[in-house]
């Protein structure tokens, strides 16, 4: 029994302008998308499955995408996955993992993956990023955190930037740091920073 022969990329051209009418893109060697003014636009992508096999057959080493837009499809990009489970479930009510086994799914690094949809008539998508926090930074920590969480700093301008637009409470105090014998002198006075994700009024105040 002779073995079946090895789709080419022209074949695989053909087939997804054929049977799931995407717009195709060429990707230059070693490059991990297209280059070049116009890709996105008519005329700088194929939808003539004979027009791609032809070009694919005389570089074969060239790669293809998808052009989103004229393909009427849409692409869940998920490079945190931990965040993106979060966000979807919080806002949308959406579980990612359920969505990614539902649907078609292209997985490069294990870290991240890629879920595809198809755009219903009469939808308009445009492209749309959400820009994580930072996981390492304490900021993130005390928004994310579910409970009373409290800092002391040294007071600085750059720390106040840091925080200040995350709504969180401030408490200025003076404060002395000395290893010295106090009869000998003290040290100066200077600012401490005291920052919660939450309000100490409840309390009485704490300071």
């Amino acid at each position: 029994m002779s073995e079946r022969p090895t789709p080419t990329t022209a074949d695989w051209a053909r087939r997804y302008i054929e049977t799931f009418g995407l717009a195709l893109v060429p990707i230059e060697p070693g490059e991990k998308g297209p280059k070049g003014a116009g890709w996105n636009k008519p005329g700088g992508y194929f939808t003539n499955a004979s027009k791609a096999e032809a070009f694919w057959s005389t570089s074969p080493n060239h790669n293809l995408g998808v052009v989103l837009g004229p393909s009427r499809v849409c692409s869940l990009d998920v490079d945190d996955v931990e965040l993106t489970r979060q966000v979807l479930q919080q806002t949308l009510g959406l579980d990612v993992d359920a969505l990614a086994e539902a649907y078609p799914t292209s997985v490069g690094n294990p870290e991240r993956f890629r879920v595809m949809f198809r755009v219903p008539e009469g939808v308009e998508l445009s492209r749309h990023a959400l820009v994580w926090p930072n996981k390492n930074d304490p900021d993130d920590f005390m928004r994310r955190c579910k409970g009373k969480v409290m800092v002391s700093i040294n007071d600085h301008p750059d720390i106040r930037r840091a925080f200040d637009s995350d709504g969180f409470h401030f408490e200025y105090l003076d404060i002395r740091y000395t290893n010295t014998n106090q009869r000998q002198g003290k040290a100066d006075v200077t600012g401490e920073l005291v920052i919660m994700n939450w309000q100490p009024a409840g309390l009485g105040q704490l300071f």
